[in-house]
């Protein structure tokens, strides 16, 4: 028979629980339990809870039991992460009455996570097993104060494979066979038969004797000018946009693999000769991206832009600053739904990958996760990350905590800056200049 579930977060928004540090890759206790709250109470559709208004721990445990006493249910169930003294690990659940569930829980869940099996632990002297009316047991997930334990819930795939772990033993029900992760749909151009279009090569050309190409920062004549070309130089053309009626070629010298750092420049598409089909800067679709959630509870922050970001603050954050304003809008279509939205911070892992967030590579951190190497940050990607959520826009387009998803720069004229300001050749004295 199907256990009718009331789940619940364990402390909540204001009475925080456990933390570890540093994070990440320690998390903090009420920011994982909700999100493992939510997936499960997903999976199940079950009821749940999470207390945001205690501001005491007894007005806290008072709202967690007076809220599960008053669901129609067989069964309480509340979610928690422990922590000690960074040494101790594994997943231990305790109860009152509900040893053999306990003894079942746990099992599914290091099987899930591969976290050490420290078993049903019988505590008569907590509140929830005590003063809930109906059978409960407390989930102690891991140990959020442990690298291990944590490392081994951020690895790929893991999360998913717990909650539904969780979902089906507390349940006593079979969840049906997960299909293979997808990145969400978008919509792509029909299919031409000509090949995708990506960087080109461009021959500047139709310069007067004595001229050169001025090479700006953005699409825009008023832009700075960060470099010049001659005549019969080749130059990579990555993608285009319109300004008015110029239109401009985004041009890109070195990248990650020589150089070291890729160099981003536009120019009037008026004096470069391009052999191929340039895409628009502005309408490409990175896909199957993986995003991860920040900025709530006790990961508020300052980003990198000045602006403080919290619970409440809509916007996304890549591996590239744009140093110049105004930032682009990005549009977002996750599992569940697109947003267009700002950017606010610098993030997650790199902090300089231009030629994944103004060109067409893929992310540095999933490199870096699958070689397990440093990122910029200095520390060694727990996920693939190429782009961070905050809560509200997780939200909207359906993923918790972390999942995959699709993005654009929405077109917007001339907001594309270059990863640095390095001239293409050094100004020669005598020549004029073009655009």
């Amino acid at each position: 028979m199907t256990r009718r579930i009331a789940i619940s977060v364990g402390h909540g928004l204001h009475i925080r629980g456990a933390s570890g540090s540093p994070k990440p890759p320690q998390v903090d206790e009420v920011d994982e339990a909700k999100k493992i709250v939510d997936r499960v109470a997903e999976l199940l559709g079950c009821v749940k809870f999470f207390d945001t208004n205690s501001t005491s721990q007894s007005q806290n445990l008072n709202a967690i039991t007076s809220w599960h006493n008053k669901q129609s249910r067989d069964l309480d169930v509340s979610c928690h992460w422990n922590a000690f003294d960074h040494s101790a690990h594994g997943t231990e659940i305790l109860y009152v009455t509900q040893e053999a569930l306990a003894d079942d829980v746990c099992h599914a869940i290091c099987e899930a996570l591969g976290t050490t099996f420290r078993g049903p632990k019988y505590r008569s002297d907590l509140a929830f097993l005590n003063n809930t009316n109906k059978p409960a047991i407390l989930i102690e997930t891991a140990f959020c104060d442990n690298t291990g334990d944590c490392n081994k819930y951020h690895a790929s795939g893991k999360f998913e494979a717990l909650c539904r772990a969780i979902a089906e033993s507390i349940s006593g029900q079979s969840l049906p066979d997960q299909p293979p992760e997808q990145p969400p749909e978008v919509e792509v151009p029909p299919d031409t038969g000509e090949p995708p279009a990506g960087p080109v090569t461009g021959t500047v050309h139709g310069l007067v004797a004595g001229d050169q190409l001025n090479i700006r920062a953005s699409a825009s004549s008023g832009s700075p000018i960060i470099g010049k070309a001659d005549n019969n130089d080749l130059v990579t053309v990555v993608s285009s946009a319109m300004n008015g009626d110029t239109q401009w070629l985004k041009l890109q010298w070195g990248d990650n693999h020589m150089a070291g750092v890729a160099v981003y420049g536009w120019a009037s598409a008026a004096y470069i000769r391009v052999e191929g089909q340039v895409p628009p800067a502005e309408d490409v679709w990175h896909t199957g991206i993986t995003a991860t959630e920040f900025g709530e509870g006790s990961d508020e922050q300052e980003g990198a832009y000045g602006e403080w970001i919290d619970g409440d603050t809509r916007g996304v954050s890549f591996p590239y600053k744009w140093r110049d304003q105004p930032r682009p809008m990005v549009e977002v279509a996750g599992p569940s739904g697109t947003v267009i939205t700002g950017v606010v911070d610098v993030g997650p892992w790199n902090t300089d990958d231009p030629n994944y967030v103004l060109g067409t590579e893929r992310p540095l951190a999933e490199s870096q996760y699958e070689d397990q190497t440093v990122a910029q940050n200095g520390m060694v990607p727990t996920n693939p990350a190429g782009i961070d959520l905050t809560a509200p826009i997780a939200r909207e387009v359906g993923i918790s905590g972390k999942g995959k998803c699709n993005w654009r720069i929405v077109p917007s004229g001339a907001t594309m800056t270059v990863a640095a300001h390095q001239p293409v050749h050094h100004p020669k004295h005598g020549k004029r200049s073009r655009a």
